[in-house]
Protein backbone atom coordinates (compact mmCIF):
# COMPACT_ATOMS: atom_id res chain seq x y z
CA UNK A 1 0.00 0.00 0.00
CA UNK A 2 2.86 2.60 1.24
CA UNK A 3 4.28 1.77 -2.30
CA UNK A 4 1.15 2.71 -4.14
CA UNK A 5 0.69 5.58 -2.13
CA UNK A 6 4.66 6.74 -3.00
CA UNK A 7 4.13 5.77 -6.41
CA UNK A 8 1.10 7.74 -7.13
CA UNK A 9 2.60 11.14 -5.35
CA UNK A 10 5.13 10.57 -7.82
CA UNK A 11 3.37 10.26 -10.74
CA UNK A 12 1.11 13.35 -9.76
CA UNK A 13 4.35 15.57 -8.89
CA UNK A 14 5.83 14.45 -12.30
CA UNK A 15 2.28 15.75 -14.17
CA UNK A 16 2.28 18.84 -11.97
CA UNK A 17 5.93 19.73 -13.32
CA UNK A 18 5.10 18.99 -16.78
CA UNK A 19 1.91 21.30 -16.84
CA UNK A 20 3.98 24.38 -15.41
CA UNK A 21 6.78 23.68 -18.00
CA UNK A 22 4.13 23.45 -20.79
CA UNK A 23 2.55 27.10 -18.92
CA UNK A 24 5.90 28.82 -18.54
CA UNK A 25 6.31 28.13 -22.55
CA UNK A 26 2.68 29.59 -23.60
CA UNK A 27 3.46 32.60 -21.21
CA UNK A 28 6.75 33.16 -22.91
CA UNK A 29 5.11 33.46 -25.94
CA UNK A 30 2.86 36.11 -24.84
CA UNK A 31 4.59 37.32 -22.87
CA UNK A 32 7.60 38.76 -25.38
CA UNK A 33 4.61 40.87 -26.53
CA UNK A 34 5.19 42.97 -23.28
CA UNK A 35 9.29 43.08 -23.17
CA UNK A 36 11.30 46.42 -25.01
CA UNK A 37 14.27 46.87 -25.13
CA UNK A 38 16.39 49.32 -22.55
CA UNK A 39 14.63 47.07 -19.84
CA UNK A 40 16.59 45.60 -16.99
CA UNK A 41 17.22 42.12 -16.36
CA UNK A 42 15.25 42.29 -13.61
CA UNK A 43 11.77 43.80 -15.14
CA UNK A 44 12.84 41.56 -17.77
CA UNK A 45 12.51 38.27 -15.09
CA UNK A 46 9.23 39.84 -13.66
CA UNK A 47 7.77 39.66 -17.02
CA UNK A 48 9.08 36.54 -18.33
CA UNK A 49 9.44 34.32 -15.36
CA UNK A 50 12.29 33.06 -13.53
CA UNK A 51 12.43 29.29 -15.63
CA UNK A 52 15.33 31.05 -18.26
CA UNK A 53 18.74 29.04 -19.05
CA UNK A 54 21.41 31.03 -18.81
CA UNK A 55 22.83 30.92 -22.09
CA UNK A 56 26.10 32.73 -21.86
CA UNK A 57 28.20 35.82 -19.84
CA UNK A 58 31.24 37.53 -20.82
CA UNK A 59 32.84 40.85 -20.92
CA UNK A 60 32.71 43.00 -24.27
CA UNK A 61 34.02 46.27 -25.20
CA UNK A 62 30.22 47.46 -24.84
CA UNK A 63 30.35 46.06 -21.08
CA UNK A 64 28.84 43.09 -19.15
CA UNK A 65 27.45 40.70 -21.62
CA UNK A 66 24.28 38.00 -20.33
CA UNK A 67 21.96 36.03 -22.72
CA UNK A 68 18.90 34.40 -20.96
CA UNK A 69 16.96 31.59 -22.88
CA UNK A 70 13.26 31.11 -22.60
CA UNK A 71 11.46 28.05 -24.84
CA UNK A 72 9.02 28.90 -26.84
CA UNK A 73 5.75 27.18 -27.34
CA UNK A 74 5.14 27.87 -31.23
CA UNK A 75 8.17 25.15 -31.82
CA UNK A 76 8.97 23.27 -28.51
CA UNK A 77 12.64 23.44 -30.22
CA UNK A 78 13.29 27.10 -30.51
CA UNK A 79 14.30 29.28 -28.05
CA UNK A 80 13.52 33.26 -27.22
CA UNK A 81 17.33 34.53 -26.86
CA UNK A 82 17.53 37.62 -24.72
CA UNK A 83 21.09 39.94 -24.67
CA UNK A 84 21.56 42.12 -21.93
CA UNK A 85 24.69 44.42 -21.78
CA UNK A 86 25.31 46.06 -18.41
CA UNK A 87 21.84 44.81 -17.18
CA UNK A 88 19.80 46.47 -19.84
CA UNK A 89 18.27 44.71 -22.45
CA UNK A 90 19.93 45.68 -26.07
CA UNK A 91 18.61 42.56 -28.32
CA UNK A 92 16.41 39.58 -28.82
CA UNK A 93 15.65 37.12 -31.11
CA UNK A 94 14.50 33.78 -31.68
CA UNK A 95 16.71 30.68 -32.48
CA UNK A 96 15.94 27.57 -33.67
CA UNK A 97 18.20 23.93 -33.88
CA UNK A 98 18.77 22.96 -37.36
CA UNK A 99 16.22 20.76 -38.96
CA UNK A 100 16.90 18.27 -41.65
CA UNK A 101 15.49 19.04 -44.98
CA UNK A 102 12.85 17.02 -46.45
CA UNK A 103 13.87 14.92 -49.68
CA UNK A 104 11.39 13.12 -51.54
CA UNK A 105 11.79 9.81 -52.24
CA UNK A 106 12.85 8.45 -55.39
CA UNK A 107 10.17 8.32 -57.94
CA UNK A 108 9.64 4.31 -58.55
CA UNK A 109 7.90 4.80 -61.62
CA UNK A 110 11.91 5.30 -63.57
CA UNK A 111 10.67 9.16 -63.75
Amino acid sequence: MANKLSFLILFLLFLTSCGATHNSMMNADSNMRKVKLDMTKQEVVAIMGETYLSVSSEKTPEGFKEVLGYRTAVQTDGIYMLSFIDNKLAEWHIEWPERPIYQPYPSSSGE
